[in-house]
């Protein structure tokens, strides 16, 4: 699909090589990149649900190191932008490209726009929301392979093999957003996802005005995990349902608490267990683990992981790495970014194992 692309492109005007770079690291009072002078702040123009262009600003470093690199696409969490993020890629900084995209406001935090049980449907997300995030990214692409593939007659020094991406917390959730629309799957050759679960309304297809996901689904290679502790395991939907249909209404928070420790199933449904089970099937691994664990610091958490790898009799099948931070908070577990919080794993620096399973994979 890339390939395609870039033909398309080279065949038409260059007004679509849209990036402006050089722009100030804050801009309007955001700050949208890090002081690192090995970043810089840029846009691409896309439009609103108006139709309007407005610009949309991303950090951009190119590698020292190498003549040829792959670019890495890295989602912050709520809140933020990406100059949050910037710190996690630091040991990558000289091999590969780093592209940090900053979201809008979504319900008043800045946050990615994707489908939810407010907007379950991907095709209304830009109708109801006023942007688009999967836009803002395919327009960036876009520019980046027009500007920095490798696969041109004249390829710049350096330039981009491959395109991954990953994401913490609201960044985890785009991430899995952009991994349920094949067109993207055409072009990230490997996924990371961390500190989220994947939305139950990622999981439908794509039918005429309903859902999410495009089917058949592409397989992609995808490193997942969070903490045990975090909020995300919380089954809210599952809880409101026990609650609405078998308690009385109205009633007190403690007694509806009772209500649903009587009524409910023992085991509260995992939404860590349904997504990593969900990303096995559906990127057809085998239901079989490698397991390892990782206890390097003196902070109160174990990483364990759960490999599986792709089932050899399925064609496109592809590999997925399921972590638990066991006593692990809402934290992208890191060496380089220590916190005094025992729930902060500094077990392992996470870019670093995501890359290496991106190496062993997903063709890094």
């Amino acid at each position: 699909m890339r390939f395609l692309t870039l033909t398309i492109l080279l065949s038409v005007s260059v007004n679509l090589w849209a990036i402006v770079c050089g722009l100030p690291a804050t801009i309007g009072g955001v700050s949208y990149c890090p002081a690192n002078p090995s970043f810089q702040t840029c846009s691409v123009d896309v439009p609103d649900a108006a139709g309007v262009l407005e610009p949309r600003y991303f950090c951009l470093s190119e590698p020292t190191a190498v003549e040829e690199a792959n670019a890495v696409f890295m989602f912050h969490g709520g809140g933020h932008t990406g100059k949050a993020v910037a710190k996690h890629w630091q040991n990558q900084i000289a091999n590969a490209f780093i592209v940090l995209p900053s979201s809008k406001r979504v319900g008043g935090k800045r946050k990615w726009n994707i489908v939810d049980e407010l907007v379950p449907n991907f095709i209304d997300l830009k109708t109801v929301r006023g942007h688009s995030d999967t836009e803002f990214i395919r327009q960036v692409l876009l520019d980046l392979e027009a500007t920095y593939s490798c696969n041109q007659a004249v390829p710049p020094v350096p330039c981009i093999q491959q395109y991954y991406a990953a994401g913490f917390s609201s960044g985890a959730g785009m991430v899995f957003q952009l991994s349920t629309r094949n067109y993207f799957n055409g072009w990230f050759s490997g996924y990371g996802a961390v500190g989220n679960s994947i939305k139950e309304q990622m999981q439908q297809p794509a039918v005429v005005g309903t859902g999410n996901l495009t089917v058949p689904k592409i397989p992609v290679p995808m490193y997942y995990m969070v903490g045990t502790d975090e909020r995300v395991h919380l089954p809210i939907n599952y809880i409101e349902d026990v609650i609405s249909t078998g308690c009385a209404q109205p009633d007190f928070i403690d007694n509806s608490i009772d209500c649903f420790g009587a009524i409910s199933i023992k085991n509260i449904p995992s939404r860590r267990l349904d997504t990593g089970r969900w990303l096995r099937q559906t990127n057809l691994a085998v239901n079989l683990s490698t397991a390892a664990l990782y206890d390097q610091s003196t902070d109160d958490t174990v990483i364990a992981t759960q490999l599986y790898e792709p089932d050899p009799l399925l064609p496109g099948a592809q590999a997925v790495l399921v972590g638990s931070v066991i006593n692990g908070g809402h934290y992208w577990p890191s060496i380089n970014t220590a916190k005094p919080d025992p729930m902060h794993s500094e077990d392992f620096e996470t870019s670093d194992e995501m890359v290496a399973f991106w190496t062993a994979y997903a063709g890094y």
